[in-house]
């Protein structure tokens, strides 16, 4: 009798091949909704992160170096793209898009692209709040910087 129940319980666990179509969809929907809840907020801090450096950029590192640029040349009528890469600025913006910038002798304008109009309004009223000269004007964001 024993051998008999042990071959039954082999027969039953050679049966069984895999998880049900049930037990799969229900795996399936928890899955999807984990990662509707992380995904979703993974792309807000991300935006957020994007929005900060771009603040901190037009803020600290854009008027750091022109600074400097003018520091050593005494004006900044000669002020270019380049002069500022050339002090390990970035080329573009930290929406990858590339920035521009004209100068005078005692003012340096900088035009810096957003990838949203809402963006650019944003981080206007960040920058006026603390003081300085900027504007929107569609996705750019326009600062414009004393020089010496």
């Amino acid at each position: 009798m024993n051998i008999t129940k042990s071959r039954n319980s082999l027969k039953n666990i050679n049966s069984q091949k895999g998880f049900t179509l049930a037990e799969l969809m229900v795996v399936l929907v928890i899955i999807g909704v984990l990662v509707g809840v992380f995904g979703s907020g993974s792309r807000g801090a991300k935006d957020d992160a994007t929005f900060s450096a771009s603040q901190i950029e037009l803020s600290k590192d854009f008027p750091t170096y022109i600074t400097r640029y003018a520091l050593r040349n005494t004006n900044c009528a000669s002020l270019v793209k380049a002069n500022l890469t050339a002090y390990d600025m970035r080329a573009n913006t930290q929406y990858g898009l590339a920035w521009t910038v004209a100068s005078t002798a005692n003012a340096v304008t900088v035009t810096y692209p957003t990838d949203l109009a809402a963006n650019a309004t944003d981080l206007v009223s960040n920058l006026t709040d603390a003081g300085m000269s900027a504007t929107a004007s569609s996705v750019n964001v326009v600062v414009v910087y004393t020089c010496g």
